[in-house]
């Protein structure tokens, strides 16, 4: 198993209680990986070892850990965003839905900015923001390769969107640890 640091462990462990054994299981086990497919540039094929659907995600799909699949011209056209399937779980349970009004604070390098997108279907709004101005070119990058209609994306600390705009999301996303 992977050494972990024993504060990470007892704070797991007083989080997850008897579920901790198991979660220490999934440290032995293969990591996954995952494509989500571009709604507004849906391919007409996918990598070969593209795999079955990931549940929580309807764009979603398991690939092979020896996937090349980034590598192919498909995906630099922005039909597919690489991301692993356990990255899609938390827009899922946002649940965006078309209309609405939607930040994603720390959106680097933009999967899940993208996957917001494609909920929203092209109505509403999406405001991507990245506070580290380097990786903000990243996601701005990610965002035009998608085809992202309607969104924003700026490079701002949560203070001064908060005074600029206050309450006028319907949703906020904040992933810090991937930032």
């Amino acid at each position: 198993m992977t050494e972990l640091p024993q504060a990470f462990l007892s704070q797991m462990a007083a989080q997850l209680k008897g579920e901790m054994a198991a979660f220490l299981r999934t440290y032995d086990e293969p990591y996954q990986r995952g494509l989500r497919v571009n709604p507004w540039k849906r391919p007409t094929r996918l990598p070969d070892d593209c795999g079955e659907r990931v549940p929580w995600e309807e764009n979603g799909h398991y690939l092979a850990l020896t996937s090349t699949a980034g590598a192919d011209a498909l995906h630099e056209a922005g039909a597919y965003y690489l991301q692993e399937p356990s990255a899609m779980a938390p827009v899922s349970v946002l649940s965006p839905r078309p209309g609405e009004c939607v930040l994603d604070l720390c959106a680097a390098p933009g999967g899940k900015s993208t996957q917001i997108a494609a909920a929203l279907a092209g109505e509403g709004l999406l405001v991507s923001n990245e506070p580290v101005p380097s990786r903000a070119k990243i996601l701005s990058r990610n965002i035009e390769r998608m085809g992202v209609p309607n969104a924003l994306v700026v490079s701002a600390q949560p203070e001064a969107l908060a005074a600029r705009w206050g309450v006028l999301f319907d949703a906020v996303l904040v992933d810090a640890p991937c930032s």
